[in-house]
């Protein structure tokens, strides 16, 4: 039940944060690539080993939703900050902000 537990909060917070970012289809996406593992999950867990194999097939599955929207959360972070072109660091950075300040 720890797996039900830690994968269900992970996997709602990722998937709010993906909303938050406007990435519904996304969070689409990883959700159908991983539901179909939970309906075999659950009744395989279910048909060899009765409730708790129930359970268990359970907590697999929001493990999995939980790392299936990491993976694609993380991916598009990787993706923005790619677009986003070379950061300028340290004074240069300052000076840039300064300049843009005094307009």
């Amino acid at each position: 039940m720890l797996g039900y537990l830690v994968g269900m909060l992970v996997a709602i917070t990722y998937s709010n944060s993906l909303f938050i970012l406007r990435k519904e289809r996304l969070f689409l996406w990883a959700s159908l690539a991983v539901f179909p593992a939970g309906i075999l999950l659950k009744f395989v867990g279910a048909y060899k080993y009765g409730l708790g194999g129930l359970a268990l097939g359970t907590s697999v599955y929001w493990v999995l939703n939980a790392v299936a929207l990491v993976f694609v959360f993380s991916r598009h972070l990787d993706l923005l900050e790619a677009d986003s072109g070379p950061q300028v660091e340290g004074e240069d950075r300052a000076l840039e902000i300064a300049a843009i300040s005094s307009k």
